[in-house]
């Protein structure tokens, strides 16, 4: 079989792996090796493959099962062809791609296609595979939600002299709280409002002791210091934006990426599935030095971690 490190377009990838067969050997090889392992028991020790290359049975428990069982494509019946060209328009396109997009590229419903991506977020989310963050960490807030110059007059939430409020002042956006290790990861949260007891503990569960943490000047980032960090402020408000290596650009690139993201491609996100959007832009973030092909093993890697069901999705 070809070497997925090989492939350097989506049409390499296509004519490789064109049947059920192909795809579900290659899984095999990503997930366990050489050596099967059955999902239900776990064992490895007699675990027989049909002639087909798709099936196989645990000589333990004496259960079938194929490569999808365990995985975020259990149940689904769409065919893994599909799946493999979803995970590269996913992965490897700079934004992304939409579900309407999808139904179409792919020839499957607009439903189907929501959910499939909607599996592929639920791999890429799982918490075990992130770090805390450490060495210059900047920390900011953001509102998602549309301007308040293209609203109506009388929808707008104004500070009575002329200008837009700021900070969580309406209630119709969502509030978004990042921090972003400079030349590293960033992690991102819908947050309920910008307060301090809101996010100075997201700050600490993400970042790593004595770090240093750069900040605007928002009452939420006080007492910083007293947390074992190293505090620096910069302050927005007199104008401020870079004073030698003291500024939150990093996470100002990140904010402008995700809202073109998100307005670009999917135009709307409700606030109940906004987080998993975010979990989205910030893995392509802190994947984005990688090859495609690595990109394209790596969500193969971040699947196994169960089928996330439909009406789990929009209960």
């Amino acid at each position: 079989m070809k070497n997925i490190e090989d492939f350097n377009s989506l049409i390499d990838l296509l004519t490789t792996f064109n049947t059920e067969e192909k795809c579900s050997q290659y899984i095999s090889l990503k997930r366990w090796g050489n050596k099967p392992i059955c999902p239900h028991c776990g064992k490895d020790e007699k675990v027989y493959i049909f002639s087909d290359n798709i099936y196989f049975k645990c000589g333990i428990c004496r259960k079938k099962f194929t490569v999808r069982v365990g995985t975020i494509f259990e149940d689904s019946k769409i065919p893994l062809t599909k799946w493999f060209a979803a995970i590269y328009l996913f992965s490897c396109r700079s934004k992304g791609v939409s579900s309407l997009q999808l139904s179409k590229d792919l020839k499957i419903t607009q439903k189907s296609a929501w959910h499939l991506l909607h599996r592929l977020r639920y791999g890429m989310a799982n918490p075990a595979y992130k770090k805390p963050l450490s060495n210059i960490v900047e920390a900011d807030e953001t509102y998602i939600g549309g301007k308040e110059s293209n609203k109506h007059l009388s929808k707008r939430a104004t500070d009575g002299l002329g200008g837009y409020t700021g900070r969580s002042a309406n209630k119709d956006k969502a509030a978004v709280f990042g921090v972003v290790e400079r030349k590293g990861e960033v992690r991102v949260q819908h947050i309920q409002n910008a307060r301090k007891e809101v996010i100075q503990p997201i700050i600490i569960k993400n970042v790593k002791e004595f770090a240093r943490v750069i900040t605007d000047e928002w009452y939420g980032y006080q007492d910083l210091k007293s947390s074992s960090y190293t505090h620096d402020t910069i302050k927005h408000a007199l104008k401020q934006y870079v004073v030698g290596d003291i500024h939150t650009n990093t996470i100002e690139n990140f904010w402008s990426n995700l809202k073109r993201n998100i307005f670009g491609v999917y135009h709307f996100t409700s606030k109940k599935h906004l987080q998993k959007y975010l979990e989205e832009v910030a893995y392509r973030f802190n994947n984005r030095t990688i090859k495609d092909s690595e990109k394209f093993n790596l969500v193969l890697r971040h699947s196994n971690v169960g089928r996330l069901k439909y009406k789990t999705l929009i209960k």
